[in-house]
This record gives C-alpha cells, structure tokens and sequence, in this order.
C-alpha cells in the first residue's frame, strides 16, 4: 500500500506555475503574427507584398504570422518601424 503524503504549498505552487508557464509559452508570438496577418489582411497585401513591405522573405513572413518564429525585440521594433506603427501595437492583443 502506497502512503499518501499531502502536497506541501510550495509542490502545489511548482505546478501551477509549470502549467501556467506552459500555457503562456509563445502566447506573445501568436499574438504578434495574429497582429501582422491583420494588418496584411486589412490592406489586400499578399503574404509576398507584405514580405516586400518588411524586407523580407516570405516564407518567414508565414511563419511570423502563424507564430512559429521567436523574435527579438529589435526585429519587433524594425517590423512596427517599418509598418509606422508602435512595437506595442504588434504584441497587443486584440480581442475581437
């Protein structure tokens, strides 16, 4: 027979915070590449233009958009530069 022990406060808090940590993981990335296939949509731009638009390669462009991609902050600045928009515009969630 296997003896129960209660979890202690600072196990049950380890766990949450695991699953918290696991939940928020890439959360900001979706929520810029969410931002950026808005923004491309609201205009008529091709993932192609847009990548013309921002300097760079399409197929990155696609995975910026579907959140696949881990940018730095200087790459979320360069983007809203190059889109005269505020870096915080791009990490803002929208809740449509």
């Amino acid at each position: 027979m296997t003896k129960h022990v209660p979890a202690t406060h600072e196990s049950v808090d380890c766990l949450v915070a695991s699953r918290d940590r696991v939940e928020m993981e890439g959360k900001l990335q979706r929520t810029l590449g969410d931002n950026l296939r808005s923004y491309r949509t609201a205009r008529n731009l091709s993932q192609e233009a847009f990548a013309d638009v921002l300097g760079m390669n399409r197929t990155y462009v696609g995975a910026l958009e579907r959140g696949e991609r881990n940018l730095t902050l200087k790459t979320v600045e360069r983007l809203a530069r190059q889109l005269d928009l505020d870096p915080l515009a791009l990490l803002a969630r929208r809740d449509v």
